[in-house]
C-alpha cells in the first residue's frame, strides 16, 4: 500500500478560485516524467484503470468519510479541473473529493480519484498551496503509478499478465487482496515515485498559473525541514532525512523550469479561498444524501432512546450545566433547571466550560477544537489542529487556546490552537514498555482514551503539568516558559493527580497512598493529607472541597469529602459533578437530577431531548417489522412501529428476540437482589414475567437461543496470575479478531431455548473454545488452525488437513439434534493475508467478515470460494440477497448467486442495525438518529405513494 501524501509521514455559493496567469501556459513545458508506458509495465488500458479505481474506491469506502456537500466540493474540483486542463489529454476520469480523516493528508487511486482531507485544507494558506497538493496526486495518476504497481504484483503473486472486462478487473483485485501476505516487500521505490509526482506537480502548477514555490513552502512548513535539503556529504553518509532529500529534489525541479515559470509569485490569499476554507473547517454534516429506491416505510421514533451521558459539569459560576453524550452536548440553565441548547459533537472528548463560564470548549479525536458561546448559543470558533505525527493522548486547556499532545514519537507538545504553532516540546518524554505499546494498539483499535501519562491544565488555564514515573514537565501559559517543580509535586505526578483549584493539586503517594498529600501549587507546600489507594483515578469537582475517585469496590465512582475524608455518596455511573452542596447525576430513565448532598428529595429534574444513538448493546425486530426493542448500556425500550408508540421503558439489556406472537424475550442484567435472567414481555399489555435464570454463568443470547459456557472440573481461581502484557494482548486479540481467551479450555457449552431454558444441544470442549455463530437453527464453530483444538479436529478430515496452514481457519457446522458435524471447510488466508473476524451461514453459503473491509462467500458443500465483496457487517436473506455496509451510512445489496450488485442505498445518518424479513424481500434499517426504514428490495425506484408518513493502494502526497 502506498504511503499517505503528507503522511508519507503521515451555505453560500462560492466563487471559482481565480488568479492571473503571469505567463502563457504554452511557454511552460510539460512534465518530463509524463510519457508512454509499455504494456510490460502496465497491463491496464485507461478504461480498465478506471475499473481498477472503482474497485479500490469500494475497498476504501468504510475507511474514509467523503464530505457529501456539492458547494464545498465544487471549489476543490475547480482547482483540480484547472490543473487537468494543462496536462496531456487522457481518457482517465478525474474526480476530486473532500474527506474526513484525522490526518493532514491527500491521496489518489488508479483511474483519476483524488481525496483531500479537511485538515489539508486547513493547513493550506491559499489556492497555490492547495493546487500543489492536488497536482502531486494528479502526478501519481497520470504517470500510472498505481496501475504499474498492481501490474507487477498481479504478475509476481498470481501469475496474471492480462485483465479483461470490468468484472475480471474486480475479480483480479480481490484475488490480490486475498494474497496480501505474498506480495514482495517494497524498498525505496515509493520514494522515487514521490519524486516523480512532485515533478509533475511543479510543472503542472506552472502551466496552470499557480506558483510552484508555494508547494515547496507547504512541504517545508509541515515537515518542519526548515529549508534543509541535504548536502553531498549528508547524502554520501546517508544522514539526510527523507523529508529533507525530497525537499532538495523539489528545489532541483523548480530550478529546471524556465525563468518565467519558476518564479510565478503566489496569489494573495483571496476572500473566496478564506470563505471556502472557513466553511470546510466549520462543516459539521454527517451521513449521505438520502437515496432509497423501494422505500415503503420511514418513521422517527417518538420518545426515543436516550444515549448514555458520559460527562456532566457545572460552569465555574454555578449558573449552567453541560451534559455530554455520544453525539453531542446539552447545555442547561441551573435555575430554572432547563435545556438551553444543543451542540453536535460526534466523537467529542470531554467538554468543559471556559474559566469565565461564557463558553463551552471541546475537541475531538481528529483534533478539531470548537468554542461555543453560551449566551449566543452558537459556535464562535473552530480550528483544525494539524500535527506531523499523530497524537496518542491529548488534553485541551479550559480556555481552548492550547492543546497538549503526546505523539506517536512519544514527544510531548504544547500547541497553540489558533496559530497551530508549537509553544513548547519535550522529545522522548517517555520510553514505553511492551505493555505500553499494547495499550497504544488496543486504544487505536477500540477507540478508547489512552492514558500513558498524566496531563492536566489548571482550572484557570494558567499552568500545564504532565508527569509519570521518571518524567515531568510544567509550563506557565501566561508567562510562556517552562518552570521546575519541587520534589513534593513530582512525587504525586507518578500516578493519578488532579488540580483541586488553580493553586492546589492532589495526587496519590505511590509508596504510601493512605498519606497522599494536597499541595500548594506550584510551591509544593503540604496543606493536608488524604487517605487514597493506588489504582484510583482522580477528578476535580467544579466547586467545593470534594474529589471524585474511582473505581471503587462496589461502584464505578464515589465522591470524597476532603474535609472529613468520608465518601458521602457513590455513583452508579462515572458522569457526575458537584457545586458546593448540590450535585447533578443522570437517572436510569435518562433524566438529569439536581440533588442536595445528604438529602433524598430531588431539587429539580429535567428530561433531555432526543440524542443520537451510540453503539447498541442489543437490538431485535419482530418478523412483521411492527415491533422493535433496542438497548444501550443503561437503558432500553420497546416501540410499536405501526402506531409509533413507545410501549415499554426498560433497563439496559444484553440481548433480545421477538417470538411469533410478538412477545419479547430479553436478557436483563442483575439488579439489586434480582439475579440476571430472561424476562418475558408482552409489549401490547406491558405485562412481564421472569424466565430462565442465568445468574453468574457465562451466557450470551443469540435470538431464540442462549449459549451457556461452564467450566468443568477444577477452578483456576487463585492458582495463577497474568502479567499486564498478557491481559492487554488478550483484549487486543478479542477486540480485533474475536479470538477467544486462550485459557478457555475444559469447558461445557450448552445451547438452550430462550423461552423456557430447554436444552437444545451440549458439547464438551477439552481444548480451546471456538468462536460461535448461531442464526436460526444453524450453529457454526470457528477455530484458527494454529489452535490445538483445530488440529485435533483436522485429524478427522485428511482432505482438509493436507492443505491447511496455521494461518487458516477451520469452520464446522453442527447439527444440534445429534451433536454431529454436518458441514466443514477451511478458509485459506494465503499466509495470513487477511483475518476472519466473524462467520455465519445462510443455506449453503458461509459468509465471512474479514479484515480490510472485506466480505468473502464460500460454499459449505464444496468448500470453494464463491464471491468477494467490499463492506462490513454483512447480512444474508433466504431469497438470496446479501447486504453489506459499504459506508457508515450506505448499504449495498448483492445477488448471492451471481455476486452482482442489485442496488445501493444511502441514509442521512449512520446505520445502527439492519435485518431481513423472513421472506428475504424486505430489509429493516435503524439509523443513529433513531429513524426506522423498511425497503422493498424487489423494487427499482421509490414509490412515494407507498411511503408511510414520517412519524489499500493509495498514492499519497
Amino acid at each position: 500500500m502506498r504511503r499517505h501524501f503528507l503522511a508519507a509521514l503521515l451555505v453560500l455559493p462560492l466563487a471559482v478560485p481565480t488568479s492571473s496567469f503571469q505567463i502563457s501556459a504554452q511557454n511552460c513545458p510539460l512534465p518530463p516524467a509524463i510519457g508512454t508506458v509499455s504494456q510490460d509495465l502496465n497491463i491496464f488500458s485507461e478504461h480498465q484503470e478506471i475499473d481498477l479505481g472503482d474497485a479500490m474506491a469500494d475497498s476504501l469506502a468504510r475507511r474514509i468519510r467523503i464530505i457529501d456537500d456539492d458547494t464545498l466540493n465544487s471549489y476543490l474540483r475547480s482547482i483540480g479541473d484547472r490543473l487537468v486542463q494543462h496536462l496531456p489529454p487522457t481518457q482517465l476520469r478525474f474526480r476530486f473529493y473532500l474527506i474526513e480523516i484525522p490526518q493532514v493528508n491527500a491521496f489518489s487511486i488508479a483511474g483519476g480519484r483524488v481525496y483531500v482531507s479537511r485538515k489539508m485544507v486547513a493547513l493550506s494558506k491559499g489556492d497555490d498551496e492547495l493546487a500543489g497538493v492536488i497536482a502531486h496526486e494528479l502526478g501519481h495518476i497520470v504517470t500510472h503509478q498505481t496501475a504499474i504497481q498492481i501490474t507487477r504484483q498481479l504478475r509476481q503473486v498470481l501469475g496474471v499478465t492480462r485483465v479483461g472486462d470490468r468484472a475480471d478487473v474486480f475479480d483480479k483485485f480481490h484475488l490480490l487482496l486475498e494474497n496480501e501476505a505474498r506480495k514482495p516487500a517494497r524498498t525505496s521505490e515509493n520514494q522515487e515515485e514521490q519524486y516523480v509526482a512532485d515533478q509533475v506537480a511543479l510543472y503542472a502548477m506552472a502551466r496552470s498559473g499557480y506558483a510552484p514555490h508555494a508547494y515547496v513552502d507547504l512541504w517545508d512548513r509541515f515537515q518542519q525541514t526548515h529549508g534543509k535539503s541535504g548536502s553531498w556529504i549528508s547524502n554520501l553518509f546517508g544522514t539526510t532525512k527523507p523529508s529533507e532529500r525530497r525537499l532538495g529534489e523539489m528545489l532541483k525541479n523548480v530550478s529546471a523550469l524556465p525563468a518565467g515559470c519558476a518564479d510565478i509569485p503566489p496569489a494573495a490569499r483571496t476572500s473566496e479561498f478564506a470563505t471556502w476554507q472557513a466553511q470546510v473547517i466549520n462543516y459539521g454534516g454527517s451521513g449521505s444524501k438520502e437515496s432509497l429506491p423501494g422505500l415503503i416505510f420511514k418513521q422517527s421514533l417518538t420518545r426515543p432512546l436516550r444515549p448514555d451521558i458520559t460527562n456532566l459539569r457545572f460552569s465555574p459560576d454555578g449558573k449552567f450545566v453541560l451534559a455530554q453524550d455520544e453525539g453531542g452536548i446539552h447545555v442547561l440553565t441551573r435555575e430554572p433547571f432547563a435545556v438551553l441548547f444543543y451542540i453536535p459533537a460526534l466523537d467529542g472528548h470531554r467538554a468543559v466550560f471556559s474559566p469565565d463560564s461564557r463558553s463551552i470548549i471541546f475537541h475531538n479525536r481528529s483534533l478539531r477544537v470548537e468554542s461555543w458561546s453560551v449566551a449566543d448559543q452558537r459556535q464562535t470558533s473552530a480550528h483544525e489542529v494539524t500535527v506531523l505525527h499523530p497524537c496518542l493522548q491529548t488534553e485541551l486547556s479550559p480556555d481552548g487556546s492550547v492543546l497538549a499532545c503526546l505523539n506517536s514519537e512519544f514527544e510531548l507538545l504544547l500547541i497553540d490552537v489558533a496559530s497551530n504553532s508549537v509553544l513548547a516540546g519535550r522529545k522522548s518524554f517517555i520510553q514505553p514498555t511492551a505493555f505500553g505499546f499494547c495499550i497504544i494498539a488496543t486504544s487505536m483499535v477500540t477507540g478508547s482514551d489512552l492514558g500513558l501519562i498524566g496531563m492536566r491544565f489548571s482550572p484557570d488555564a494558567h499552568y500545564f503539568v504532565a508527569g509519570t514515573t521518571g518524567a515531568y514537565f510544567a509550563w506557565d501559559l501566561s508567562a510562556h516558559h517552562e518552570f521546575s517543580l519541587p520534589g513534593s509535586v513530582k512525587d504525586v505526578l507518578k500516578s493519578s493527580f488532579a488540580f483541586l483549584a488553580a493553586d492546589r493539586i492532589i495526587g496519590i503517594e505511590v509508596a504510601s497512598p493512605a498519606k497522599s498529600p494536597i499541595l500548594h501549587f506550584p510551591s509544593g507546600e503540604r496543606l493536608a493529607q488524604v487517605r487514597l489507594a493506588n489504582g484510583l483515578a482522580l477528578d476535580r469537582a467544579t466547586h467545593g472541597n470534594y474529589l471524585f475517585v474511582g473505581p471503587l469496590k462496589d461502584q464505578p465512582m464515589g465522591l470524597l469529602d476532603l474535609t472529613n475524608g468520608t465518601l458521602p455518596i457513590k455513583f452508579k455511573r462515572t458522569a457526575a459533578d458537584i457545586y458546593d452542596g448540590t450535585f447533578v447525576t443522570e437517572r436510569v430513565t435518562g433524566e438529569l437530577g439536581l440533588n442536595a448532598l445528604g438529602k433524598s428529595d430531588d431539587v429539580a429534574t429535567v428530561k433531555l431531548p432526543q440524542g443520537r444513538l451510540g453503539p447498541l448493546q442489543a437490538a431485535a425486530v419482530s418478523a412483521d417489522f411492527n415491533w422493535i426493542a433496542i438497548s444501550n448500556r443503561t437503558r432500553g425500550g420497546i416501540w410499536d412501529l405501526t402506531h409509533n408508540i413507545r410501549t415499554m421503558e426498560l433497563r439496559g439489556f444484553h440481548g433480545g428476540w421477538f417470538a411469533p406472537d410478538s412477545s419479547a424475550y430479553i436478557d436483563v442484567p442483575k439488579f439489586m437482589e434480582t439475579e440476571r435472567q430472561i424476562a418475558w414481555l408482552d409489549p401490547i399489555s406491558g405485562n412481564e414475567a421472569s424466565g430462565y435464570k442465568i445468574g453468574d454463568t457465562d451466557t450470551r443470547q443469540y435470538g431464540p437461543y442462549l449459549l451457556v459456557t461452564k467450566a468443568r472440573g477444577r477452578s483456576s481461581k487463585g492458582q495463577m496470575t497474568f502479567e499486564p502484557q498478557y491481559l492487554c494482548l488478550q483484549r487486543l486479540l478479542q477486540s480485533v479478531l474475536s479470538v477467544p481467551n486462550s485459557s478457555s479450555n475444559d469447558k461445557d457449552v450448552e445451547l438452550r431455548d430462550v423461552r423456557d431454558g430447554r436444552l437444545v444441544w451440549s458439547h464438551y470442549f477439552p481444548h480451546e473454545l471456538p468462536s460461535f455463530s448461531i442464526s436460526n437453527t444453524r450453529v457454526l464453530l470457528k477455530w484458527s488452525v494454529s489452535q490445538n483444538a483445530a488440529r485435533d479436529e483436522l485429524i478427522k478430515y485428511p482432505d482438509l488437513k493436507n492443505g491447511a496452514d496455521k494461518s487458516d481457519y477451520l469452520i464446522e457446522e453442527i447439527d444440534p439434534k445429534n451433536d454431529s458435524v454436518v458441514g466443514k471447510l477451511v478458509i485459506k488466508t494465503n499466509k495470513g493475508s487477511f483475518a476472519v473476524t466473524h462467520v455465519f451461514a445462510q443455506d449453503d453459503w458461509v459468509i465471512a467478515s474479514a479484515t480490510g473491509n472485506q466480505v468473502v462467500i464460500y460454499s459449505m458443500s464444496s468448500g470453494q470460494k464463491k464471491g468477494h465483496f467490499f463492506g462490513a457487517y454483512p447480512s444474508a436473506s433466504r431469497s438470496g440477497f446479501l447486504a453489506v455496509e459499504s459506508g457508515s451510512s450506505q448499504i449495498s445489496v448483492y445477488d448471492l448467486a451471481t455476486s452482482q450488485l442489485k442496488q445501493q442505498y444511502s441514509f442521512p445518518d449512520a446505520i445502527s442495525f439492519k435485518t431481513f424479513s423472513p421472506d428475504g424481500n424486505r430489509i429493516f434499517i435503524m439509523t443513529a438518529n433513531q429513524t426506522a426504514y423498511v425497503i422493498d428490495l424487489t423494487a427499482r425506484e421509490p414509490s412515494t405513494d407507498q411511503i408511510r408518513p414520517l412519524g489499500q493502494f493509495l498514492q499519497a502526497f
